[in-house]
């Protein structure tokens, strides 16, 4: 920062000072910064040359070893996004190996960076301009205020955030253990990004697999709760591909959002419960997705505020505040409600479930408060006339095909 090493005091002792002089704040962490932020950076910036290496991925594994179960944020498999980007041309670095002047010259000149993990993307207050970063999260919400707040600062716009989770069990932020991996949403940038096509990578996931599971046991082998929902979460999805397998389409999702919990309990697929029933949460809102047509719904909260409708996968209902649900109705497109019923019901805190309700009717809980729903599909069988067969269940097939880069984020594996 050109700061003359002999006007640097350490203070290695208790001293007194005459006076003590503390400057403005420059940053709120998270939220906001004033025009003197820039001022280290820019001092730094002015003294170190731009390295010449021009694709870089910073990777985590060096810094990583030995693994301690117990510490910090593991990962397994980055090996395989390492073998990937050096066949594509970057050099892969370790900066923690490095000084912190060499680190700052690396980043300064590289033209293409790529990370997986949040925190190397603060890095991007060193960027170039014009340079292109590529975040590959180690789970699905981890795009952190302070990271957003510093591609805001320094109007960085030429990222690229991209899923490059393949956890199996629940991941935690700051002590998890991560499973990185060729996932459909990585799949999908290769091919926008270096127009490639390319497989699942499980030899890479086999190769993991073992130590992955077993460090993820050690970190949380004394927390049951969190043993209990992986478990739960895994079971799910193993359903979820078990009933997709059997219908051969794609699926209706759900998601609801609970008083005191929110979104909590994840998307649930059709004909299963959204909440557990012997908890007694309010739901407040609910939305549902369904790749092949649009699903119109609307939920009943008050009578002045009458019916809240949505197309999905938009919200209907209210998040924050205390405004339970007490009805709702949804109903399938034009060319949806030819191929399918749809059935909903509502679990009552009373301990039962109301009726089932299909094809857009009213359905209320009369005062009642609800703590989960269910919804479902039933096809409609074609209608035959003499040898011509009206509807096309090949149809479905290659339709489901056709959206197989659409629909919402799921979970599964």
């Amino acid at each position: 920062m050109g700061i003359a090493e002999n006007r640097i005091l350490y203070v290695e002792k208790p001293m007194q000072f005459r006076s003590v002089t503390v400057p403005d704040q420059a940053q709120q962490v998270f939220r906001t910064f004033t025009k003197e932020f820039f001022l280290p950076y820019q001092a730094i910036k002015a003294r170190v040359t731009p390295g010449n290496k021009k694709k870089i991925y910073l990777t985590r594994r060096e810094y990583q070893k030995p693994i301690n179960p117990k510490g910090g944020m593991v990962y397994f498999n980055e090996n395989y996004f390492e073998d990937f980007f050096t066949v594509h041309g970057f050099e892969i670095v370790s900066l923690e190996n490095l000084p912190i002047e060499e680190q700052i010259s690396l980043i300064m000149g590289a033209d293409e960076i790529a990370t997986a993990g949040v925190s190397l993307g603060h890095w991007v207050s060193f960027f170039k301009p014009t340079a292109k970063f590529i975040m590959l999260l180690r789970a699905k919400d981890l795009v952190s205020n302070h990271q957003c707040m510093l591609m805001e600062a320094f109007n960085f716009r030429n990222y690229y955030i991209v899923d490059g989770s393949h956890n199996f069990l629940v991941a935690g932020h700051v002590t998890g253990a991560n499973m990185l991996g060729s996932n459909k949403y990585w799949r999908e940038f290769v091919a926008d990004y270096f127009n490639e096509q390319i497989e699942e990578d499980y030899a890479y996931l086999t190769g993991a697999l073992d130590r992955y599971v077993e460090v993820w046991y050690e970190k949380y082998s004394d927390q049951k709760s969190i043993i209990v929902e992986s478990l739960k979460d895994l079971c799910y999805r193993i359903l979820t591909l078990e009933q997709k397998a059997m219908t051969k389409r794609p699926l209706l999702t759900y998601e609801t959002h609970v008083h005191e919990r929110g979104w909590g309990n994840g998307w649930k697929v059709e004909n299963q419960s959204s909440n557990p029933i012997d908890q007694e949460r309010d739901i407040q809102a609910i939305k549902i997705n369904f790749p092949s047509h649009k699903v119109y719904y609307a939920v009943y909260c008050t009578e002045e505020e009458g019916w809240l409708e949505a197309t999905a996968p938009e919200m209907a209902g209210h998040v924050g505040g205390h405004k339970p649900i007490h009805g709702m109705k949804v109903r399938l497109d034009e060319a949806g409600a030819k191929e399918f019923d749809i059935l909903y019901r509502m679990h009552k805190f009373d301990g039962t479930w109301t009726p089932w309700a299909k094809n857009g009717e009213e359905l209320y809980s009369h005062e009642q408060n609800l703590n989960a729903i269910q919804i479902k599909l039933k096809s409609i069988e074609p209608v035959e006339t003499g040898a011509k067969q009206i509807g096309n269940p090949q149809a479905l097939l290659m339709k489901d095909d056709a959206i197989y880069l659409q629909g919402q984020r799921q979970s599964l594996i």
